[in-house]
């Protein structure tokens, strides 16, 4: 019995440690991943903010699990006092990143930086209450920071691996 035991305490302590939580994360201000399209829209509305989807790419595929993929984009969003673009990227109807290109990209860092976030040419990513932040640039050459939830982000790139 003792070997029993010994051998279900191994199975839990590998498999509860790496267990995906599906437990929301904090994002860029208050948003939370795993919110859906709906909530983020109300959420955005709220504050008067124009909420335009630029992408929705939905498989329609019924022999395999459901994907969807979009991207909605919110011009002269505020965050923290600084002005610029956000952009956020739901995954089945989940939240699942936030971008946001600042128009001041060094004063946004800086005030990120007052605020625990440290992130610089060198130190480009960092985790914050289960959440990854990066410093990126696009194919324009724009820099922003981005929020995001890694287990969301797994699921869609395992999605894809799987399915593409």
């Amino acid at each position: 019995m003792e070997k029993w035991g010994a051998y279900l305490l191994l199975l839990l302590a590998m498999f509860g440690c790496t267990a995906k939580s599906d437990r929301p994360v904090p994002l860029l201000d208050d948003f939370r991943s795993r919110s859906t399209i709906e909530a983020v829209r109300a959420q955005l509305e709220q504050h008067g903010a124009k909420f335009e989807i630029t992408e929705d790419d939905v498989s329609t595929r019924t022999d395999i699990s459901p994907y969807r993929h979009t991207r909605v984009r919110v011009e002269g969003f505020v965050s923290r006092g600084q002005h610029g673009t956000l952009q956020l990227e739901f995954y089945n109807d989940q939240l699942m990143a936030t971008t946001f290109y600042p128009v001041h990209l060094s004063t946004y860092l800086e005030m990120l930086g007052a605020n625990g976030i440290k992130l610089t040419d060198r130190e480009r990513s960092t985790r914050s209450a289960g959440a990854s932040i990066e410093l990126l640039n696009d194919y324009q050459g724009r820099w922003y920071v981005r929020w995001s939830d890694p287990d969301l982000m797994k699921a869609m790139r395992d999605w894809i691996a799987r399915n593409a």
